[in-house]
């Protein structure tokens, strides 16, 4: 039922997207359409009126001709302007959906903490998190009654199947998200009061298939870390282990990355983005199947190189990869956004990597 649900709104929409298009079309052919007969009939009407003229001796045969080489010179010019006018009417309708976007405010309150140093402490008390309406199904919660702990500088492995609520907790961390009901505090301060740039700021990201912008390599190294200077873009890139790619380049850190990154393949992607990450030098790193969909010789090098480079912060990290859980110093198992298992790496290895199965109604672990 679900799913047909899903087909039916598709559906519609697709059909009222098409009936849009439909509708541009025939204005754009319509006006198309009416450029040429205006100009059909002015050039009968000067042929018409030229003719007259030769026969009556004030208008040579050659006069005409030309008239109406000029006059059919004309016609690309105006229907290519009426060509323009209908792409003008779309950029048009572009823009102002574009302003209606940048006019929306923020789903999430600003707070007013302005936190100047981040030590890393995360405590999660009862958070539950409701899955949003237009994607919730059979589904109301996609995190509940989640209670944990988190030192300053521990490395969490966060393990669990599809819709276990790993990449929720990322976001709850993020602040893309709040809780519906319980507190995320860090080092004592709950996120709904802290500014949103001064607790981003302490952050340091990579998910999978990170995404390079339409700009140079050594501005998108520098992507969310404002004033900094080539020196510091450099540095980054050598600790990611980017600085031979880069010099293979070439126009170095200035050469122009194609939308989307298609100049360099995931690994390169990926080290970039760390040189990004490093760059941040946040307190708190969040890593969301970073090798994800990589060869094993990429996959293994960066996270050998992210180990070493999370080594002492406070680190959550999204894996399905059991042998990178036995590295950290913690590990996390959720099913169906609740705890169902916390410890260290040697015990969750004696217990088996199968997350333990939760009845409906137990109570989380705290």
């Amino acid at each position: 039922l679900a799913g047909s649900a899903v087909l039916a709104r598709f559906g519609r929409r697709n059909s009222r997207s098409l009936g849009q298009e439909q509708k541009v079309r025939r204005l754009a052919a319509g006006l198309t359409l009416r450029v040429g007969i205006i100009l059909a009939i002015t050039v009968a009407l000067a042929v018409g009126l030229g003719i007259e003229a030769i026969l009556t001796g004030r208008l040579t045969a050659g006069d005409l001709v030309l008239f109406v080489s000029y006059a059919n010179g004309m016609r690309h010019p105006f229907l290519s302007f009426a060509n323009q006018v209908t792409r003008l009417g779309r950029t048009a309708a572009c823009a102002d959906r574009l302003a209606k976007i940048a006019a929306l405010e923020p789903g999430l309150p600003e707070g007013t903490v302005v936190l100047e140093s981040v030590e890393g402490r995360l405590d999660f008390k009862n958070v539950s998190v409701k899955a949003p309406k237009r994607g919730r199904g059979t589904r109301k919660w996609t995190m509940q009654d989640f209670s944990l702990r988190i030192p300053a500088g521990r490395r969490v492995a966060v393990l669990g199947g599809n819709g276990a609520g790993k990449s929720t907790l990322l976001r709850l961390v993020l602040r893309l998200a709040d809780p519906e009901s319980g507190k995320l505090r860090l080092d004592g301060h709950d996120l709904r009061n802290c500014t949103l740039d001064s607790l981003r700021s302490r952050m340091s990201v990579v998910f999978q298939g990170s995404v390079l912008a339409g700009l140079t390599v050594g501005e998108n190294i520098a992507f969310g870390t404002p004033g900094a200077t080539a020196d510091a873009v450099a540095r980054a890139a050598a600790a990611a282990h980017a600085d031979g790619l880069i010099a293979q380049l070439p126009d170095g850190y200035d050469t122009a990355v194609r939308r989307g990154g298609d100049l360099f393949s995931g690994g390169e992607r990926q080290r970039l983005a760390i040189a990004r990450a490093i760059l941040r030098d946040g307190r708190l790193w969040l890593l969301d199947e970073p090798t994800n969909g990589l060869d094993p010789a990429s996959a293994g090098e960066l996270t050998d190189l992210l180990l070493d480079l999370t080594r002492g912060r406070t680190t959550l990290w999204v894996t399905h990869d059991p042998s990178l859980a036995t590295r950290l110093d913690w590990v996390v198992v959720l099913d169906q956004g609740r705890l169902v298992f916390e410890g260290a790496p040697a015990d969750w290895a004696a217990r088996g990597p199968e997350p333990l199965p939760v009845p409906e109604d137990a109570p989380c672990k705290p």
